[in-house]
Formats: C-alpha cells, sequence, structure tokens
C-alpha cells in the first residue's frame, strides 16, 4: 500500500492517478479516501491525490490532540512528503474545514480551493444536530449504524454502499468522536477576506441549508466563484459525481488559463 512517513512521524496512507496539476482531496468524518472514488475520471488531465487522514482507513495516530488546525499541518508534511511546491485543495462537507484551515495558513501552498459543501462555521440548526448526532454515534457500539447511512446517503451505486461501509468502518471511533466536536467548534468566517487564491464553493440545488453558506463566502471572499449542481444535494463527489466533475474541471481550466494569460511568460507545464 502507498503511505508516506510526515515530518510529525505520522504514517498516510494515499492514493493517486494521473498527471499534472495536483488536486489533493479532503474526506470529511469516517468516509476516507474512496470518498473521491470517481474524481479519478479527473487523472486524464490533473494528477489527483486522495489519502485518509489520521485516525481514518489506512493511516496512524500519533499523540498530539487533534483539532482542524492539526490535520491542516498533516496536509502541509504530507505535501512535502511529495515534492509538491503548490495544489489545488479541494475540501468535501467537513473536510473543507481542513481545507480553509490550510489556505488560510499556507497560502503560498495553494493553486486553487475548491469546496464541495464547505461552510467556514457551523451556524444553522440543521447542520449542528448533523454534527451532534455525529458524536452522539461515534462509539464502538453505534458505529455499525452512523456508517450505513453515511453509506447509504453518499452512494451512487450498490456497489459504493459497501465500499463506503467497510472503509467507514476502519476508522478510530475516538478520532471520529473528536474530528465531529472539532468541526462542529470551527470558525474561520472573520478570516476570509484574507483568502486571495481563487475559490470555488458548489453545492446541490437541493442542499437547501447549505446555500445561506455559499453566500457568505461571496460576500467575504474577494476571489470566488459559486455553482449549484442541478437537482443535486450535499452529496456531490460520489452521488453526482459527473456533473461535479465537470465544475471542478470547467474552474480548474480556467484557474491555468487565466495564470498563463497574466503571466509576463508561460509557467512551466506541471509533470
Amino acid at each position: 500500500m502507498p503511505t508516506v512517513h510526515l515530518e510529525n512521524e505520522l504514517e498516510v496512507y494515499y492514493e493517486e492517478a494521473g498527471r499534472g496539476m495536483p488536486i489533493l482531496f479532503l474526506h470529511p468524518p469516517g468516509m476516507g479516501l474512496v470518498t473521491f472514488y470517481y474524481q479519478q475520471a479527473l487523472a486524464d488531465q490533473f494528477r489527483v491525490i486522495a489519502y485518509d487522514i489520521r485516525g481514518h482507513g489506512y493511516s496512524g495516530l500519533t499523540e498530539e490532540p487533534l483539532s482542524i488546525g492539526l490535520l491542516a499541518e498533516d496536509l502541509l508534511f504530507f505535501m512535502n512528503a511529495l515534492n509538491i511546491e503548490k495544489a489545488v485543495v479541494c475540501g468535501y462537507s467537513a473536510g473543507g474545514s481542513i481545507a480553509l484551515d490550510f489556505a488560510l495558513k499556507h497560502p503560498e501552498r495553494m493553486e486553487a480551493l475548491i469546496l464541495s459543501g464547505g461552510f467556514s462555521e457551523v451556524n444553522d440548526f440543521w447542520l449542528r444536530n448533523e454534527f451532534k448526532a455525529g458524536i452522539a454515534l461515534s462509539n464502538e457500539k453505534r458505529l455499525p449504524f452512523l456508517a450505513k447511512a453515511v453509506s447509504l446517503g453518499n452512494r451512487s451505486t450498490k456497489a459504493d454502499t459497501k465500499m463506503l461501509y467497510d472503509y467507514f468502518m476502519k476508522s478510530d471511533p475516538l478520532t471520529l468522536r473528536k474530528l465531529y466536536k472539532e468541526g462542529l467548534d470551527y470558525n474561520c468566517t472573520k478570516h476570509l477576506p484574507n483568502i486571495k487564491c481563487p475559490l470555488m464553493v458548489v453545492e446541490g440545488q437541493f442542499a437547501f441549508y447549505f446555500h445561506h453558506y455559499q453566500m457568505i463566502f461571496q460576500s467575504l471572499v474577494p476571489n470566488v466563484e459559486t455553482a449549484r449542481v442541478s437537482k443535486g444535494f450535499h452529496e456531490l463527489p460520489m452521488k453526482f459525481h459527473d456533473p461535479f466533475n465537470h465544475v471542478v474541471r470547467t474552474f480548474l481550466n480556467k484557474v491555468l488559463y487565466s495564470e498563463r494569460s497574466t503571466a509576463d511568460s508561460f509557467k512551466p507545464a506541471y509533470s
């Protein structure tokens, strides 16, 4: 299995495909890198990389207290280990909190930021209660129920259900519970004007209680675009993978074209 040891002694399992601009995908609690199974289709143009965050899937754990900031530092060390100077970072749902924290702390390492159902804070009734349910169900006895619910909610096919469920069950329950708690409390809204890289915030048309989070980004981030997947819900990367991949590809091609057309000379191609 492809693993790397980071500077903080953490062993991280990852998968990658393709060449070109690196896109690093960050999953929400429990789901693991299989969340981005269908984003392998982007490997015809980009270097697609997904990894299991600490305590998930086949990645290890260390003794440091878990926090969103720690997971953002893991991403920095992961990029260093793979010799990636700059990348596109894409966070799905609560994985977006890690992506936001990283973008704010390490802007020099960002090509662009993509948030699929992302939020800078949890400030509505429905999402807050989803996090509370995750906290309540993150123990060995109730973990199968949580894994089944998440798997059914995100699947595109029946085969996806088993893949997601089996991977979710690899999660360390204590880490999972702590991650839900940290995600519930995380708030970087006041720092959003400091995001200078191109930002895409994509959500499903019918993910109604997430739409106001898009408006927060629109009002505070200087270089932001938003998109809504027709007839889509919150679970885009797997359940609505074709239109989601189209949004990602279109946005990044625009970013690449803009960078190259405004530079004094063409930048070297990614390899």
